[in-house]
């Protein structure tokens, strides 16, 4: 059940960046949102948690899994560096579409 909510969560994550607006250095402005604080909207705590790991994982942004710092952080710092908000909706589509296709398996 968590891994479908998961994928709805990055889903609607994609949709709340698309239909509000994308930001970065901030989890919110004038209303728009960045991918942390668009899984905030989307999920429950145990869910956006799942959604962020998985992100997390899709990105590779912790090589080595070596877990110096919360996945949330990570996901936040990613989003900060990144320039366009197509390659942000991307991301969170893939790792659905990921998820979806590894439980189609």
């Amino acid at each position: 059940m968590i891994l479908n909510a998961t994928i709805f969560a990055l889903e609607g994550a994609a949709n709340a960046i698309e239909r509000r607006g994308w930001t970065r250095g901030a989890t919110e402005r004038d209303g728009r949102v960045c991918a942390y604080r668009a899984l905030s909207l989307c999920a429950g705590s145990e869910t956006r948690h799942a959604a962020v790991n998985a992100l997390v994982e899709e990105l590779n942004l912790d090589p080595g899994h070596r877990r110096l710092c919360m996945p949330a952080i990570l996901v936040t710092e990613w989003n900060d560096r990144q320039t366009d908000r197509r390659k942000v909706i991307r991301a969170l589509r893939r790792t659905a579409r990921n998820l979806r296709a590894a439980q189609d398996a």
